[in-house]
């Protein structure tokens, strides 16, 4: 009795050099960037980190290395500096197709901390190693580069991370009560950050939030709506299972005791929030339950570095 939830990810490099003062803080106006922004690659150790905790980008490491970033890095190739300074840390999420929750942090290197010619650059949840990402700088046309940081000049590094609502729906069965019941995953709000939050620093785990898990009398809606249709009641209890590493999955079970979820319709679908997306799950024939039952629905939900 296993229902699939699914998105990928993705995160951006946005690098900016200032000048420094005799304060070491920066003199307006003095920015540039000396590459476009260009696209990372999330480790497996990073989809690990996602997982089992939620703070795969606490911090920044730039250095000097040249060999392209492969799924399996655990750190920068040269080393030169890292950093947990994070001067902001905005959130949103896609207003129109395709549909993605984000996150920017902005960290910074101070004036001579990150001095010399830089190639690499990485994020995760320490100043040395534990890569959650890691990138080799690119020009515009995508060749790896070197930018040159000089001993009074402060290196901002902008990392976004984007969580990728499905677009497509999802669909299989499971056996209630001897029979066999379909369903349709879908995601539910695609748009709204209020559903979609939290790419950088949330686990892949069941939100314990009653508004975000709920059982409907009525039927799924569309992609960018916030929820089924009907009268709805909250789960009883939510359980996830251990991560386990490799899996990029994670399982959930999410409970309704004998006082919840009693329609007289029966169940038609459920609204669900596993780590930072909110899915809906519609069913092919109500699900019917009384107040002496219980009905308890498994969830996995996967990830996976989205496509080029």
């Amino acid at each position: 009795m296993n229902i699939d939830l699914r998105c990928e990810v993705e995160g951006f490099y946005t690098l900016t050099i200032f000048k420094a003062d005799k304060n070491g803080e920066i003199i307006p106006d003095s920015g540039r960037q000396p590459v476009p922004t260009f696209r990372n690659l999330i480790t497996n150790g990073g989809l690990d980190r996602m997982g089992a905790s939620g703070d795969y980008t606490y911090a920044c490491q730039v250095g000097s290395g040249s060999t392209p970033a492969t799924a399996t890095d655990g750190s920068l190739v040269s080393r030169i500096a890292g950093t947990t300074s994070l001067l902001s840390n905005i959130t949103g999420a896609s207003p129109s197709s395709p549909y993605y929750a984000h996150t920017t942090l902005n960290y910074q290197f101070s004036a001579g901390i990150a001095t010399g010619n830089i190639s690499e650059v990485g994020v995760g949840w320490g100043v040395t190693g534990s890569l959650f990402s890691r990138a080799l700088i690119v020009d515009g046309s995508g060749s790896p580069t070197t930018i040159t940081v000089l001993a009074d000049e402060i290196l901002q590094v902008s990392y976004q991370i984007r969580y990728y609502a499905p677009t497509v729906d999802v669909s299989g069965s499971l056996s209630i009560n001897g029979g066999t019941v379909n369903w349709v995953s879908r995601a539910a709000a695609a748009n709204s950050e209020q559903y979609w939050r939290g790419a950088g620093y949330i686990s892949e785990a069941l939100s314990t939030d009653g508004l975000y898990v709920r059982a409907f009398d009525g039927e799924i809606n569309a992609l960018t709506t916030g929820s089924p249709a009907g009268a709805s009641a909250q789960r009883s209890s939510v359980l996830d299972t251990a991560y386990s590493a490799g899996s990029y999955a994670r399982a959930g079970t999410v409970t309704w005791g004998i006082a919840d979820a009693n329609f007289a319709t029966g169940i038609k679908s459920v609204l669900v929030k596993k780590g930072i997306g909110s899915y809906q799950i519609g069913f092919s024939t109500p699900i019917m339950k009384t107040n002496t039952q219980t009905l308890t629905l498994t969830f996995t939900h996967s990830w996976a570095r989205r496509s080029l």
